[in-house]
């Protein structure tokens, strides 16, 4: 008798968060890391760093098995793996860089899900290239030279997304996340050890909290 037709298994999106700017990303076989600091070990397909600054500057780690990563370290349009990429300069004085090109903020879309991630953008000084819809948004929000959590959540009044993302911190009691749950007056806010999503699960919801510990 003929087998019954199998149906393809649609993977997860998996979302780890390492502290300061430091996550991962995986679908299926497939793992971005963006901006990974040392003491970390696993393989990347591909990383992204937005700074170039030693805490942000360790993608060269990331070989395990037979993952080697490409790295991406500044503007331009990228593709990895079928991975579209897209680099922008922006402000940043994280560590007194003090440089309007000292940062670069990524768009990219993984697993049918539109990403921004902000890196350690500072101020708004020109305008935030925004393709299509975003469904995840990866925002700093603990000053050090980054958005304070009054302007990320400025900033967040002015872009429709689905999830929101905050980075800059290592600790969930930091009191930069209470400020910012403050001026966001969030009431849909999970704090999580990782978070593993799919498209579908995005339908109704906007700008929903998501606190990764480290």
């Amino acid at each position: 008798m003929p087998r019954p037709p199998r149906h393809a298994t649609i993977p997860n999106m998996i979302i780890n968060f390492y502290g300061n700017q430091f996550t991962k990303l995986q679908v299926g076989d497939t793992t971005l890391a963006l901006d990974p600091f040392k003491g970390t070990k696993f393989g990347a397909d591909v990383v992204l760093q937005t700074t170039l600054h030693e805490d942000m500057s360790s993608g060269e780690d990331l070989f395990y098995g037979n993952k080697v990563p490409h790295i991406i370290k500044g503007p331009g349009e990228y593709e990895i793996k079928n991975i579209f990429i897209k680099g922008y300069e922006a402000y940043t004085n994280y560590e007194e860089i003090n440089h309007a090109s000292g940062t670069t903020y990524y768009t990219f879309e993984l697993d049918g899900m539109r990403i921004l991630f902000l890196g350690a953008m500072g101020k708004i000084d020109k305008k935030v290239f925004i393709d299509g819809d975003i469904d995840i948004i990866f925002i700093p929000i603990s000053g050090e030279g980054r958005f304070t959590a009054k302007e990320a959540a400025a900033f967040l009044k002015d872009v429709d997304c689905k999830i929101v993302i905050p980075m800059g911190f290592m600790n969930p009691t930091d009191k930069c996340l209470e400020d910012f749950i403050k001026e966001t007056g969030s009431d849909k806010t999970d704090v999580i050890d990782k978070l593993t999503i799919k498209k579908k699960e995005l339908e109704g919801m906007d700008q929903k909290l998501y606190i990764i510990k480290s």
